[in-house]
C-alpha cells in the first residue's frame, strides 16, 4: 500500500515522460564520458534575455544524459556567477529533468546560473539501480568543474538541490565518496545543499530497498548513514504529514549533522509530501527560505 501512496504522491506532482537519446555523438569528452564545452556560453546569450538551453552532459554506451540549463540574461562576460543544480523527483524510477522548471526559474530569477538534471532512471528488473542515479549525480557535479570556465561558475558557490529522491542525490554528491564513473570524485564536493521533501534515510524507505540489488548495501546508498563534518552547510525544507519521509527521519538527519559539527536548517510545514510544490503559497515561502539561506551563507552573487 505504501509503495502504491509513493506512486500517486509523485505522480501527481511531475509527469513521469523519459528524455533519452541514443546512439554515438560527436560531442568532445573527458574521462570517456563527460562533455566538454568548446565555447563560452555568453557567446549564445542576447542581452537581457535569460537563456534556456538543453544540453549532453554525460554519454553512455547507448544514450546521452541531458541537462536544461538557465543562465541569467544580465551574465557580464568575465563574469562568475554561483550555480544551483536541481534534481527531479520520482521515486528514483520515474520523473522528467524538464518538470523542474518553476524552481529553475526562481533560482535563476534571483541571478543564479540553474542547472535541472536528467540521471538514469532505476527499473524494476534492477538492470538499472539507485546507485546508477547516484553515480549520475556525482558524474554531474564533476561536468561542472570540467565546464566551469565555459559556464562563468564560481566553483566555491556550487548549490546542489532536489526534490524526494532528488534531494537524496544531492546529498549522496556530498557525503557518499563511492559509487563513481569518473575518477577523482573523491575531493569535490557541492558548497551547500537545499533539500525539498527529500528521502535521507533509505534503510526506512521499503521503495528503496526494491530498487537495488541483493548485492548492494542500502546503508552505503543513504545519507543519514554517511555523514561526515563537512563545512557545506544545508537547508532541509519538509512537511510535518509526509508519509513517504518521515518527518522524525528528518528530526534524526538534523540531530546526526549537529553532532558531527555540520551546519543543517531545517524549515518545516503542516503539509505532506507533494504539497511543498503543490500548494503555491508554500512553494513561495520555500524559495524564500532557499534566498535567505544562500544569503546567510554567502552564496549570494551581487556585493
Amino acid at each position: 500500500m505504501k509503495k502504491i501512496l509513493y506512486l500517486l504522491i509523485l505522480l501527481s506532482a511531475f509527469s513521469c515522460t523519459s528524455d533519452q537519446s541514443a546512439g554515438k555523438s560527436s560531442e568532445k569528452t573527458v574521462d570517456n564520458s563527460l562533455v566538454r564545452i568548446e565555447t563560452s556560453i555568453i557567446d549564445e546569450m542576447s542581452e537581457g534575455n535569460t537563456l534556456q538551453k538543453t544540453v549532453a552532459y554525460k554519454i553512455l554506451e547507448n544514450r546521452k544524459l541531458q541537462v536544461l540549463m538557465y543562465i541569467p540574461g544580465d551574465l557580464k562576460p568575465g563574469e562568475k556567477r554561483p550555480s544551483v543544480t536541481i534534481f527531479h523527483s520520482g521515486g528514483w524510477f520515474s520523473g522528467d529533468y524538464k518538470n523542474m522548471k518553476p524552481y529553475a526559474q526562481e533560482f535563476v530569477d534571483r541571478g543564479y546560473i540553474t542547472f535541472s538534471v536528467q540521471y538514469r532512471l532505476a527499473r524494476t528488473d534492477k538492470l538499472i539501480t539507485i546507485e546508477e542515479c547516484v553515480k549520475d549525480a556525482k558524474s554531474f557535479l564533476k561536468w561542472l568543474y570540467i565546464n566551469e570556465e565555459a559556464l562563468q561558475l564560481d566553483r566555491e558557490k556550487i548549490i546542489f538541490s532536489g526534490f524526494s529522491a532528488g534531494g537524496h542525490l544531492a546529498a549522496a554528491t556530498l557525503f557518499i565518496d563511492e559509487f563513481n564513473d569518473e575518477a577523482g570524485l573523491e575531493d569535490i564536493k557541492p558548497n551547500g545543499l537545499i533539500l525539498f521533501s527529500s528521502a535521507l534515510n533509505l534503510d526506512l524507505d521499503d521503495w528503496a530497498k526494491g530498487l537495488i540489488r541483493e548485492d548492494q548495501d542500502i546503508i552505503a546508498l543513504s545519507p543519514s548513514h554517511r555523514i561526515k563534518p563537512t563545512e557545506a552547510p544545508t537547508l532541509i525544507l519538509h512537511g510535518e504529514q509526509d508519509e513517504i519521509a518521515s518527518i522524525d527521519s528528518i528530526y534524526d538527519f538534523q540531530e546526526e549533522m549537529e553532532k558531527a559539527g555540520n551546519i543543517c536548517e531545517l524549515k518545516t510545514y503542516d503539509v505532506n509530501h507533494g504539497d511543498l510544490y503543490k500548494n503555491k503559497e508554500i512553494f513561495q515561502d520555500s524559495i524564500s527560505e532557499s534566498e535567505q539561506f544562500l544569503i546567510r551563507h554567502g552564496f549570494n552573487w551581487q556585493e
